[in-house]
């Protein structure tokens, strides 16, 4: 399946670090089969206060709303409301630093997907993002806000390549992803790309994601892929044989050894709670990296 590269201004802090936030808001999962898929209106409410907390958290101290260093802001797939779209651009809008975040949206009705691509920046033609030839009336996408180094504002839309069979009948696949590639200096550079929960959950899948990377751009390693989730059973066979695949060496491969996985996934409905979901994080090849969470109660 196609990768299609972005070259992004974008580079590493000082410290070559970047800040991490995970929203980690529960959603009740959707039940694929029902008349209406959207999150509903009093959920979307609770999610728009988090998100102004967070405007305002960020906004209180010039350490998080001034600096240089890239803060990724990403919540779990299917979890944010189509309505709540500007108030990404907000919270890009309401800092002076790089800013990437990734959002896994609820269930887009295709006429909402086609409206979304078409305010984005995505590369290729918009034919390549648009093409449906079965006529699936849902699309399960992410979108991706930058603020770069200069402080433009662009967004993309990335689609899910590989559907669930829950949700197969309701959307096409094979739609193209995307990789971010970073103009910085060596030392400064951090290319990174965002999947949709099954889009890696067989190791055949993490293979081929890195040839197509490494198809459509050479000489680009992948520094942070993140992985939108909202899965009940971190622990299944086939994720945890996909991190291995995406690990392996780079043999025909894109490079991802010195890179990292950050897994952001939905979490319980009850504070605390780990029975189902949960368990985001983020991981180096053989390690696990601490991160803050910024969270809600419900």
């Amino acid at each position: 399946m196609a990768v299609l590269p972005v070259d992004v201004d974008l580079a590493l802090g000082d410290d070559q670090g970047v800040d991490l936030a995970l929203i980690q808001w529960h959603t009740p999962v959707p039940d694929p089969t029902a008349q209406d898929l959207a999150i509903a209106a009093y959920i979307a409410k609770g999610k728009e206060g988090i998100l102004s907390e967070l405007i305002a958290w960020l906004g209180d101290d010039p350490r998080r709303c001034k600096t240089y260093r890239p803060l990724f802001v990403v919540a779990p797939e299917l979890s944010l409301p189509y309505s709540l779209d500007n108030k990404l651009m907000e919270l890009a809008s309401s800092v002076e630093r790089p800013v990437v975040i990734i959002a896994g949206f609820e269930y887009l009705a295709w006429e909402d997907y086609q409206a979304a691509v078409r305010r984005s920046k995505n590369p290729g033609s918009e034919r390549d993002w648009l093409n449906n030839p079965d006529a699936r009336p849902y699309v399960n996408a992410a979108r991706i806000l930058i603020r770069d180094s200069s402080g433009t504002i662009s967004q993309f839309v990335q689609p899910k390549q590989y559907p669930a069979d829950p949700e197969a009948h309701l959307l096409p696949k094979g739609l193209p992803a995307i990789l971010f590639r970073s103009q910085a200096a060596p030392g400064q550079r951090i290319n990174f790309a965002a999947r949709v929960c099954s889009d890696l959950s067989h190791p055949d899948k993490a293979r081929q994601f890195r040839r197509d990377c490494a198809l459509a751009a050479p000489a680009s390693p992948l520094d942070i892929t993140f992985v939108l989730q909202c899965n009940e059973d971190q622990a299944a066979t086939q994720f945890l044989q996909s991190i291995q695949a995406y690990f392996e060496p780079p043999v025909a491969m894109t490079e991802t050894d010195v890179g990292c996985l950050v897994f952001v996934n939905n979490v319980g409905s009850e504070w605390g709670s780990l029975e189902q979901f949960g368990y985001s994080q983020a991981l180096r090849h053989l390690s696990v990296i601490d991160e803050r969470t910024f969270s809600d109660r419900a």
